[in-house]
């Protein structure tokens, strides 16, 4: 059993951190070896070597720039641990999601063509595009919607990350693959929750509207604009020595990871190098002035990193996600750096510039790690000289903030199955404290938020304000938290569903101690050559039955995360998952039915614990099956 809830917790963990909510924001950079006061570049490389060795990454592709030069460009570690190929400026790395970056960069190309305009909505140039919006006559979802992530689709789950057959599907065919993420389960524009679908249909409707393929228009109109010679969106690698290859540490040594390809271009199939990426960051730079000319003009570059649709965006919270555009994780520099991250099987990069020092960086690692410490040494390296910024502080407002103080639960889940999960996680009373807003989880956390101005905040751990109460169409308080949308509720409606999922896990949990009890028992009474009565043992067992099927459905569910990163078809263990989740529907319905047929007879006891444990059961079914589980 614990074995099985460490696998669930390591699969929930992994959803929940990419929601960078600040009750569980911790300043872990004063955990570590505080940086050198000085560095000079060859510190710097071996600070980053040193980190690779640490973490058992194999290879990182890298660049550091300014507006007028590339102060380096380099590859450290193996691009190739089998044949020692150390990696350079030029192999070609998996960039995972920095790939939207680029993608918006298409659609903006189409903009300034006159094809569309962000205010287009999809079904006038794709209605063949099989989404669902309840509120499509009044809030259409339009292409802004899709650029910001604000359509209230949720975000493909693990199991259709990789196309593990040899055919590529065409860009239309990924949707159909998609489209049962792709209902909004909000009005669009409301709310950001991050879904790679969206960028899934923006490269189709690249496809559509250009008459290229999303590589072709994609190379000829933004990567040759911005000097990226050798950059692409191919779903495969041609095997090639100019593509870096993928390893996982196990064993005590690198094991080569398949490079499998994804079922659309446009979310995250960017190829790329250090040499490309240099000259892309000097475009950002330089407010997309090129070698070639203007690749599109300033204002365009301004309007692509300002946010415009969601209610955060609204109050005039800039700080978020535009398009493609992010303020990446803030470190306690406090400079913000726009751009975008990814991640794909054992790759991981990163994209980063800020316009006003001119400075950027970029790099790509071929294992999986925590890419944390690399910003941080970058980072520190390019802004050791440049004065920090200072933090911001506005009285706090107390006739405006009283309307929303309570409890908040986070409503913009992106996961169709475990978001439910994320919402209880999620849940705080936010409180006056002082001079101060103070966010308290209900399951543990907390944090103080500090006014910057009458309706913006900043958390006390950070200088850059990510946090603005508002209210919704519907006049109810809101608050925002980097896009993400948190719903004031009363404490009942805070406090009870949480309480009731963990009397219910803990139920389950007792049942099997107790089907293991009832079992032994069973056994003895056989070897006494007394025989109980079977429909009373079968009645008392099948909630640990239920229970074991429900934990190994979570356990192999979970595993898909490994297998995603080892490159295993990961068919086999949804399989698994499937039937042992079909299982704890199968006992959980038979003790439902046995339960009412046999109640009479049972003693007091087995009817307070089966009916305990039954209603356990039932509503753990209901959750999964709202949830899409089955």
């Amino acid at each position: 059993m614990q074995s099985i809830l460490t696998c669930f917790l390591s699969y929930l963990l992994k959803r929940l951190f990419s929601l960078v909510f600040p009750l569980l924001l911790i300043p872990f950079w004063a955990k570590g070896q505080p940086p050198p006061k000085s560095l000079i570049l060859a510190e710097l490389k071996t600070a980053l070597q040193k980190e690779m060795a640490q973490q058992h990454i194999a290879g990182m592709s890298v660049t550091l720039v300014t507006k007028d030069s590339i102060l380096w460009c380099a590859g450290l570690g193996l691009a190739d641990v089998e044949r020692k190929t150390p990696a350079t400026n030029q192999h070609l790395f998996r960039t995972g999601s920095t790939t939207k970056l680029f993608t918006a960069l298409g659609i903006l190309t189409l903009i300034n063509e006159g094809k569309l305009s962000v205010n287009t909505p999809l079904h006038k140039i794709a209605p063949e595009v099989p989404f669902q919006n309840s509120w499509e006559d009044t809030y259409p979802i339009t292409i802004q919607h899709l650029l910001e992530h604000s359509t209230g689709f949720s975000d493909k789950s693990p199991i259709e990350e990789f196309n593990y057959v040899d055919t590529d599907v065409s860009a239309l065919q990924s949707l159909h693959i998609f489209e049962k993420y792709m209902v909004s389960k909000w009005k669009p524009g409301e709310r950001h929750s991050y879904s790679n679908v969206n960028y899934a249909i923006l490269a189709y409707s690249i496809e559509k509207l250009s008459g290229q393929t999303f590589n072709e228009y994609m190379r000829e109109h933004v990567f040759l604009s911005l000097t990226m010679l050798n950059t692409n969106v191919h779903l495969r690698s041609d095997n090639t020595n100019h593509y870096a290859k993928g390893y996982i540490w196990q064993n005590g040594k690198f094991i080569q990871i398949p490079s499998l390809p994804q079922y659309n271009p446009g979310n995250g199939s960017l190829h790329t190098n250090a040499i490309d990426l240099s000259h892309a960051l000097q475009a950002y730079l330089n407010d997309w002035q090129t070698p070639q000319g203007q690749f599109l003009s300033k204002a365009i570059l301004v309007d692509s990193e300002t946010p415009h649709s969601y209610l955060s965006a609204q109050a005039d919270l800039h700080n978020t996600y535009a398009y493609g555009n992010d303020l990446l994780a803030e470190l306690p520099d406090g400079f913000q750096f726009r751009g975008h991250t990814g991640i794909i099987g054992p790759f991981s990069s990163t994209f980063a510039y800020n316009r006003e020092l001119g400075i950027g960086y970029a790099y790509a690692v071929n294992s999986p790690c925590n890419t944390f410490p690399l910003d941080s040494i970058i980072r520190y390296y390019l802004t050791q000289h440049v004065p920090k910024p200072q933090p911001v502080f506005h009285p706090l407002d107390k006739n405006y903030i009283e309307p929303y103080l309570g409890y908040y639960r986070f409503d913009s889940p992106n996961d169709l199955r475990m978001g439910f999960l994320e919402s209880l996680q999620f849940t705080f009373l936010l409180s006056e404290k002082g001079e101060e807003l103070e966010a308290k989880g209900l399951l543990g956390g907390g944090t103080l938020w500090t006014s910057v101005s009458q309706k913006i905040f900043r958390d006390s751990h950070t200088l850059i304000p990510r946090i603005a109460l508002v209210r919704n169409s519907e006049n109810e308080p809101v608050v925002m938290q980097s896009g993400l949308y948190f719903k004031k509720i009363n404490a009942i409606e805070a406090w009870l569903p949480i309480v009731v999922l963990l009397l219910c896990v803990c139920l389950l949990f007792i049942s099997v101690l107790y089907g293991i009890v009832v079992v032994i028992w069973f056994v003895i009474q056989r070897i006494r050559k007394q025989s109980p009565l079977f429909i009373i043992i079968l009645l008392q067992i099948l909630p640990a039955l239920a229970a074991v099927s429900l934990g190994m459905a979570l356990m192999y569910f979970s595993s898909i995360i490994s297998y995603l990163y080892e490159g295993i078809p990961v068919t086999p263990v949804v399989n698994k998952s499937t039937i042992a989740l079909y299982g704890f529907g199968l006992f959980t319905a038979t003790m439902i039915v046995l339960l009412v047929i046999r109640f009479r007879s049972l003693n007091t006891f087995l009817k307070t614990y089966l009916s305990l444990t039954t209603l356990a059961g039932s509503y753990v079914l209901i959750l999964l099956l709202i949830h899409h589980w089955f």
